[in-house]
């Protein structure tokens, strides 16, 4: 596979990722009750979105206006993702938020290897995007236990 398709992969995957973070985080705010917890979950959900606005246009220059629809299968990143969500117990509340950003900011990290060549606006891209779910995840971190009342 050429290096700019598999950086077209891993973007992907990425963008799966963010998916998947939307539609969790969308499924804990509707069971949530506490207000400040749904602040901080509207703003990653909105920070999942926003992500994904960027790294859909990132494959669009990379692919230099070629067709690009959508995702496609799954790629390396996106299955060590679903393996690491899979490894955490089924909790509610606080300690699933915890570990769902953790294992986030792993991806983030593995999609930054030198496994595939990336370029430097998409590595500043990454970086950028690893950072602000850092500064997230440290809020996350300073409210435990987050009282999510969940059903």
């Amino acid at each position: 596979m050429p290096e700019n398709e598999k950086l077209i992969e891993e973007l992907n995957d990425l963008i799966l990722i963010n998916k998947d973070r939307i539609e969790k985080y969308k499924k804990i705010l509707k069971d949530s009750n506490a207000s400040e917890d749904i602040f901080l979950l509207k703003k990653m959900i909105d920070q999942s979105i926003h992500f994904n606005k960027e790294l859909i246009s990132e494959i669009k220059n990379k692919n230099h206006n070629q067709n690009w629809e959508s995702v496609t299968k799954p790629g390396k990143i996106y299955k060590m993702w679903e393996d690491l969500i899979l490894s955490i117990p089924d909790n509610k509340g606080w300690d699933i938020l915890e570990k769902v950003e953790n294992s986030f900011q792993k991806i983030y990290q593995k999609a930054l290897s030198p496994e595939v060549y990336v370029p430097s606006d998409t590595i500043h891209l990454l970086i950028i995007q690893k950072a602000k779910l850092k500064e997230l995840y440290q809020v996350l971190k300073s409210k435990q236990p987050l009282k999510l009342m969940l059903a």
